[in-house]
């Protein structure tokens, strides 16, 4: 068997989407280059300029219990700029809720940032297969 993936966008609208990501692994740690990418979405207000990335409101996680497995969110950027930014890494089951705060902002002035999102898992090796995963992120459309 191999690693398996599941990604469903709950809500898509001019300003706000919700996607939810869920993985099975049973045969080594993730990366899923995007989650979410700018480009693949279509319910985009053209008054308010381009899609340019997203502002992370809150994220919702559960990784199956005693594994050690991690999951990372990184914000995309070109491997000649650097690679990607680490926005947060997550373990176990809860969420995080960054709205009150102005959420998690992009830096789409750093060089080479695309305004997606990936996500990557550590810990496989630690765990008996098969480890599952589970996020949900609820973000916001940022125009320019």
């Amino acid at each position: 068997m191999a690693n398996t993936f599941n990604r469903v966008i709950l809500e898509e609208g001019w300003r706000n989407v919700a996607v939810m990501v869920t993985g099975l692994l049973d045969t080594s740690d993730a990366a899923l280059e995007p989650v979410i990418d700018p480009s693949e979405l279509y319910n985009n207000d053209p008054n308010y300029g381009r899609l340019a990335g997203f502002r992370i409101d809150r994220v919702q996680y559960s990784m199956s219990a005693g594994t050690g497995l991690e999951v990372q969110l990184k914000w995309e950027r070109a491997a000649e700029e650097g690679g990607d930014i680490l926005i947060t890494a997550i373990a176990g089951q809860g969420h995080d809720k960054y709205k009150k705060f102005g959420g998690l902002q992009p830096p789409l002035s750093a060089p080479g940032v695309t305004g997606g999102i990936h996500l990557y898992t550590t810990g496989f090796a630690k765990s008996p297969p098969p480890t599952g995963f589970t996020v949900t992120l609820e973000l916001v459309k940022i125009y320019r």
